[in-house]
């Protein structure tokens, strides 16, 4: 069964996703996974699709107060001891049923289908997987914690890079990062400020005033952190 604007997304010979709008389907045969773990990992890619989406929306313009930032599993279903030969018939959450997505095959689908085509590619690489998952959770959260969430999504970035260089590094390393993005530490010095200051649990600091005065600039030094990562990784739009 097929809908919205792909035939599917062949993940691998038991895994396909597909999209309907902003409605995503993970179907598989998980004769050798414990389905706890698989939910869990379905829980990842839709994750992370979010925040991939969340990025690629806010370079179309979307205000962060209209993001699709939460990713719940509806009509969640284990079949045990089937073969099927032929088809396979399904159904539908209520709430994606005729009229109530208007936009199957408009610009914003097409975006979400680029989401999770990227977010299928990363959520096996923990690195990448955590990067953009705080990522998302620092577009959800609306206190201080969001700056540290949005740290550690670049420090998770910064991982990334410094394995291709040592998997053995123990002390942070971020010059890889810096030379395949064309970041900088000055750049980041007002997350990183603001981001140890509620580690620490220093809610007074001067960082972390000017941060909150300047919550959205301050969010944005990690975003574009991940929106060059992406993109460095080969996803465009």
């Amino acid at each position: 069964m097929t809908f919205g604007v792909e035939a599917g997304i062949q993940l691998d010979d038991d895994s396909t996703l597909e999209v309907l709008g902003h409605a995503l389907a993970y179907w598989a045969i998980a004769e050798e996974q414990d389905l706890l773990t698989l939910r869990a990992f379905v829980q990842d890619v839709f994750d992370v699709t979010l925040a991939i989406y969340a990025l690629i929306r806010l370079d179309r313009g979307d205000r962060r107060d209209a993001l699709r930032l939460r990713a719940e599993l509806h009509s969640w279903l284990e079949v045990r001891g089937v073969e099927a030969r032929t088809n396979v018939v399904g159904t539908i959450h209520e709430r994606y049923a005729a009229g109530a997505v208007t936009e199957l095959d408009g610009p914003r689908a097409r975006d979400f289908t680029t989401a999770a085509n990227a977010a299928w590619r990363f959520v096996r690489k923990p690195t990448l997987r955590l990067a953009f998952k705080d990522l998302g959770f620092s577009l959800l959260d609306r206190g201080d914690d969001a700056f540290l969430y949005a740290y550690r999504a670049v420090e998770n970035a910064r991982r990334f890079h410094a394995d291709k260089v040592s998997a053995t590094e123990t002390k942070p390393v971020w010059p890889p990062l810096h030379a395949a993005l064309g970041t900088s530490e000055g750049q980041l010095q007002p997350l990183t400020d603001a981001a140890t200051s509620i580690r620490h649990g220093d809610t007074k600091s001067a960082a972390l005033a000017a941060a909150r005065v300047n919550r959205d600039a301050t969010l944005v030094l990690a975003e574009d952190v991940l929106r060059r990562l992406a993109q460095h990784e080969g996803v465009s739009w």
